[in-house]
């Protein structure tokens, strides 16, 4: 914990996030239920029966039936690549990425909180001081872990501050960055970490440019 603490970011932001946004265990089987009563309301109407006999009855397609029209960037992850993930989420809760912001990049600032991963932007902190917004927290879901083997994930953005589209690039960011196959991107998290004064935010856009390219090669040759 020391070298986080060390870590010139850490005070402005950690107090502040991790007291936002507490993480409820009992939202995951309200929003399932939910859902489960919506359909058999709709099941009243017989000419909806036959649509709703093919929906299939498992958590997977109840999430994203449940928030596929919705303002929320939502997942379900591997179990293996959850348990990967919180591994160094844990080591180093703390790190900053990239978004493109008309011909610039503005930065957002992440703090991991036990299954919660809050985001609030670097330049609002500058202004409001301890009074920096989170306008993001995506929220992890374990409890089907064990048995189905995947994790769920949701979260509803400030939409003042973040587009879905925006946080949506903020998750896979998350992925890119902290997920099973970060391989050399993880080295950024230690140096921010580790050796805050020899971190490059250069290095950052660098890396989302080179992913966009390599996204829109993969594009045109499929």
């Amino acid at each position: 914990m020391e070298h986080l603490q060390s870590n010139p970011f850490y005070e402005k932001y950690a107090k502040k996030l991790k007291d936002m946004l507490e993480f409820s265990k009992d939202e995951f089987n309200s929003r399932l239920a939910s859902l489960l009563e919506e359909k058999k309301l709709e099941m009243k109407d017989s000419s909806k029966e036959k649509e709703f006999e093919k929906i299939p009855q498992n958590s997977q397609d109840i999430w994203k039936k449940y928030f596929e029209n919705k303002d929320s960037v939502y997942a379900i992850i591997p179990a293996e690549e959850y348990r990967e993930l919180s591994v160094k989420t844990k080591e180093f809760p703390l790190f900053v990425y990239p978004l493109p912001r008309g011909e610039g990049y503005e930065f957002f600032v992440q703090l991991w909180n036990s299954e919660v991963c809050h985001f609030t932007p670097l330049s609002s902190y500058q202004i409001h001081k301890e009074n920096a917004p989170v306008c993001l927290s995506l929220k992890h879901y374990t409890e089907l872990a064990a048995d189905k083997d995947i994790v769920l994930m949701v979260g509803t953005p400030d939409m003042n501050i973040l587009s879905v589209q925006e946080s949506q690039l903020l998750a896979l960011q998350v992925k890119l960055y902290y997920g099973i196959h970060s391989a050399l991107k993880f080295n950024h998290v230690r140096v921010f970490n580790n050796s805050p004064s020899t971190f490059d935010y250069r290095a950052l856009i660098t890396e989302f440019e080179n992913y966009k390219r390599d996204v829109k090669s993969k594009q045109e040759s499929s």
